[in-house]
């Protein structure tokens, strides 16, 4: 007994029972599998396959520290429905304020965070979806929000001193910021 695989795609094998199968673009082709036993005793089967475009998005900004608490995602090459989730580092999911999360480019507000620094993962999950079919691929972009520095000398922005020497006391909320 032979096989034979036909139909507009490379096989690998194209002799075997068992084959896999590669088509150029995606899209709804059909295949033939001839089984030869003789040479005159064969027979036949087709099937028809819709392959389904996988989602591949892509993330467009480079941002990876922000001064603040706001920053804007960009992902392009959507192809699908898909929707935003931000991690810590930690792993745990949180719930950051996104202006619409199924919008694959949204500002999203990272509410007041402990510490100088907060870095976050941000995963925008896509599926493509076709009959029943589910495509699923997610892009990750971590992103370290650091707090705004707060230059504060005091109440006054004026000061008489006696002498020519002074010894400033600034305010260093917000310093020591820089995250490696």
């Amino acid at each position: 007994t032979t096989f034979q695989w036909s139909g507009n795609a490379s096989f690998n094998p194209a002799t075997g029972a068992n084959t896999t199968v590669t088509v150029s673009m995606p899209g709804t082709y059909g295949f033939t599998l001839t089984e030869f036993n003789g040479s005159d005793c064969y027979d036949q089967d087709e099937i028809v396959v819709t392959f389904i475009p996988g989602p591949q998005p892509v993330i467009t900004n480079t941002i990876d520290t922000v001064c603040g608490t706001q920053v804007c995602l960009d992902v392009d090459n959507v192809n699908g429905e898909g929707f935003w989730t931000a991690y810590n580092d930690e792993g745990t999911q949180i719930s950051p304020l996104f202006d619409d999360p199924a919008d694959p480019n949204t500002c999203v507000t990272i509410p007041n965070y402990p510490g100088n620094y907060n870095s976050v993962d941000f995963v925008w999950t896509e599926t493509n979806e076709f009959q029943g079919v589910q495509c699923i691929n997610s892009v990750t972009q971590n992103i370290v929000f650091a707090k705004v520095p707060n230059a504060f000398v005091g109440d006054d922005n004026y000061e008489d001193v006696c002498g020519n020497v002074y010894t400033f006391h600034a305010d260093t909320t917000g310093s020591g910021w820089a995250y490696s």
